[in-house]
């Protein structure tokens, strides 16, 4: 009997460290196999015909073939934590698959070539695939968090249905990486919101003057639910540490070379204080910064002294569970380091020599962190004008610019799991409301294309990310200056409220993101951090209390869902919950028997206060109350055979109030909110969608939060179905509830 089959007949199936090689591995019901941090396990797990089986540990699979992982027939099953080399399988093949979850799952190509994956421009995460008659389909199926470690950043996950065979049902997505592109074939049903692959979620990360001033990493610790309560997904660390000599190590472009020796005794604090919420997305600050004397761009001696002390910053960053780093390359002390100055090389040869050099640099940076994402508070935004003219190219070499060749140096260097961020801190200068942020998201993408050496485009398309900073201080600042005049740095408040003007430029900024926002703080610390800090100026109140309302208005932008679920919690709990919509329950006012579909082809038997509108219907159409199917009751609202919205709405809503909105939801439907001004809709609003989650049941439960644009007075619920004729889709428990308003500011 094999080793493996001995394990089987335990409650377990454990993989130490080290290499095994074992071909396949075939846990029995109620099994887990577990993959030890260290292990190896060259073959693939097949979990086929079982039910309650776990697989799990932070151990790596290679698989053979092209799984790793193979789920068949089989209900109840858990995987989470493996590191893979190969896609995971989910195959309906003479039964059905359901009750699958995945989680937390790193694809990394194994160290030895022997082993590595076999390369594809667009590598496949997920394979799942219902084969056959129609008694037998892949439900209830869940992925989530999945990320790259030095690979690919764009891949590809297939749901497909035999033609005329098992549908697939129920399948959702979460967090999964960027550029997933997900291919759908046959009778599927899949749950995908917007924030799957980047055009949802967005992370607000911290800098300013506070974060320079000797902040120790048990400080931070201590403050990371301050800042995951206010909305902050980390911040940018800027480091001191002292060097065997006795030298401090603060200024990399200057200092000696920093040694992993140096910052080692800081790395196991760093790396609990960044496991916190609230710190988890922090980034080694300024790690690249403009020098405060030129560095001779023909001195290799000190180029080679600077990328090793970037290697380092990379592997402090990596050690400690940072995301990456950040580039600050704005001139303050005006040395034109990355601009061609009488006295240089002839500017060809040294834009040559630019490029070289951050190709040398980057390739050990991304050597130590093969997946890091780098922030630039500027790549190529820095000069506007870029994105307005006729050639990029002949610009640059008129205004001597050497930016342009560095950032191509890095994009040679960068390895395919490396994110490149242009944070562009001209979001500084931008207004809410004349289309700047959606502009600029463009331009950052698309205009500056003729800088990047066609080598690096694809590249560039792929793996470089737009970003915006905003300068918090403008929401606080004084509208004029010392001399009387009108400063930059103000904005206006907005309906009596600075909080307000900033949440308009928080959600432009973050709508038109790919991920990141970076906050600059200056005069007010953010948070109190119990002790004097120097540089910062009002210390009567944190900015958190000052610009009252900024925390609520980061958590709805950082996780409607999220926030909407613990408002309401929030509120029931101290008994200050307010339904604002009759008859949540969608009970009837007349009963009619029990299990009935009380229904009529033009919709007069819908309960009072929901509207219909129907785009398509036959002489099968039919909508009403359902009284033998309901979430929690036996009521809710259904529609059968036709092409149609169910409508709730709330008059009177304000700018500035937040609301929850939440249903219940079962069948092919889908439910967004929408806006309405003096009785029109405003489709030029962008709509939110709810996301429906699994709950165990035929029920989906779905909560957001949606804050009111200017100028709107009515908030539209719209329940919509695109119904084949037979089928049916229902809805209940709609809810909504004022969770926030914006305060006006205290005279």
């Amino acid at each position: 009997m094999s080793i493996i089959n001995l394990l089987t007949l335990a409650s377990a199936i454990s993989f130490a460290p080290g290499t095994h090689d074992v071909g396949l591995v075939t846990p029995k019901s109620g099994q887990t196999v577990h993959v030890a941090e260290g292990a190896v396990v060259r073959g693939v797990i097949v979990v086929s015909n079982v039910c309650n089986v776990t697989v799990a540990g932070k151990g790596t699979i290679l698989g053979t073939g092209d799984s790793a992982i193979v789920v068949a027939d089989s209900s109840r099953v858990k995987i989470d934590g493996v590191t893979l080399a190969r896609p995971i399988s989910v195959r309906a093949v003479a039964a059905s698959v359901s009750d699958v979850k995945v989680s937390n799952i790193v694809f990394r190509p194994p160290a030895s070539d022997a082993d590595m994956i076999e390369r594809t421009d667009v590598p496949c995460l997920v394979d799942v695939s219902s084969e056959g008659g129609d008694d037998v389909a892949c439900e209830d199926l869940f992925f989530s968090d999945f990320r790259f470690f030095g690979g690919p950043s764009r891949c590809y996950s297939r749901v497909a249905a035999a033609v005329g065979g098992r549908k697939i049902r129920r399948v959702s997505f979460r967090n999964m990486p960027e550029g997933m592109e997900l291919f759908k074939a046959g009778d599927v049903e899949t749950d995908i919101p917007a924030h799957v692959f980047g055009n949802g979620y967005r992370k607000f990360i911290l800098s300013g003057w506070e974060m320079g001033c000797g902040i120790s990493a048990e400080l931070l610790a201590k403050k990371a639910s301050d800042f995951y309560a206010s909305g902050i997904d980390g911040v940018g660390i800027r480091l001191s540490v002292t060097a065997a000599d006795g030298s401090r190590l603060n200024k990399l472009m200057h200092d000696q070379v920093w040694t992993k020796e140096a910052f080692l005794p800081k790395v196991e604090g760093y790396r609990r204080a960044l496991s916190l919420p609230g710190l988890r997305h922090s980034f080694m600050g300024e790690f690249l910064r403009s020098p405060t004397n030129r560095i001779d761009w023909t001195d290799s001696a000190a180029w080679d002294r600077i990328g090793k002390s970037l290697a380092v910053s990379a592997w402090f960053a990596r050690e400690t569970g940072m995301k990456g780093c950040i580039i600050d390359y704005e001139d303050y002390h005006r040395q034109k380091q990355f601009v061609w100055r009488p006295g240089d090389l002839e500017y060809g040869e040294l834009s040559s020599l630019v490029r070289r050099r951050a190709r040398d640099m980057f390739r050990e940076v991304y050597r130590e962190y093969p997946d890091m994402t780098i922030i630039s508070y500027w790549l190529l935004s820095i000069d506007p004008d870029y994105f307005w003219s006729v050639s990029a190219p002949a610009m640059a070499r008129d205004k001597g610019d050497l930016w342009p060749h560095f950032v191509n140096g890095i994009l040679d260097a960068m390895t395919p799991g490396a994110i490149l961020v242009d944070g562009n801190e001209e979001g500084y200068r931008f207004f809410a409301g004349r289309g700047d942020f959606n502009l600029s998201s463009v331009q950052q993408r698309d205009h500056v294309i003729e800088l990047i050496a066609p080598e690096n485009r694809v590249k560039f398309r792929s793996q470089v990310r737009v970003g915006f900073g905003l300068y918090v201080d403008a929401f606080e600042n004084p509208e004029f200056d010392k001399e009387g005049k009108k400063s930059k740095w103000y904005r206006q408040p907005v309906g009596g409220s600075r909080a307000a003007a900033f949440a308009l430029h928080a959600a432009e900024a973050a709508y038109a993101s790919s991920e990141y926002v970076w906050l600059w703080n200056e005069k007010r610390p953010w948070v109190d951090w119990g002790k004097p800090m120097p540089k910062i100026l009002m210390t009567d109140m944190t900015r958190v209390r000052k610009l009252d309302g900024v925390a609520e208005i980061l958590r709805n932008l950082v996780d409607p869902e999220t926030y909407a679920f613990r408002r309401v919690a929030e509120l029931k709990l101290a008994g200050r919950f307010v339904e604002l919509l009759e008859n949540v329950e969608c009970k009837v006012d007349s009963p009619v028997q029990s299990g009935a579909f009380d229904f009529a082809n033009d919709g007069s038997k819908l309960p009072k206060g929901v509207d219909l509108w129907v785009s398509r219907k036959s002489d099968l159409s039919r909508f009403g109350v359902d009284t033998g199917t309901g979430d929690g009751d036996m009521y809710s609202l259904r529609a059968e055979s036709a092409k149609a919205t169910f409508i709730r709405s709330v008059r009177g809503v304000r700018f500035g109030e937040h609301y929850a909105v939440s249903a219940s939801a079962k069948g092919f439907g889908r439910m967004i909110c929408a806006w309405k001004r003096d009785g029109v809709f405003d489709w030029t609003i962008p709509r939110r969608s709810i996301s429906f989650k699994e709950t165990g049941g035929e029920w989906r439960r779905g909560f957001t939060a949606v804050a009111v644009p200017q100028n709107c007075d009515e908030l539209v619920v719209l329940m919509s179905c695109d119904l084949a004729d037979g089928d049916s889709a229902w809805f209940d428990n709609v809810s909504v509830s004022k969770i926030f308003t914006i305060p006006e500011d205290k005279r």
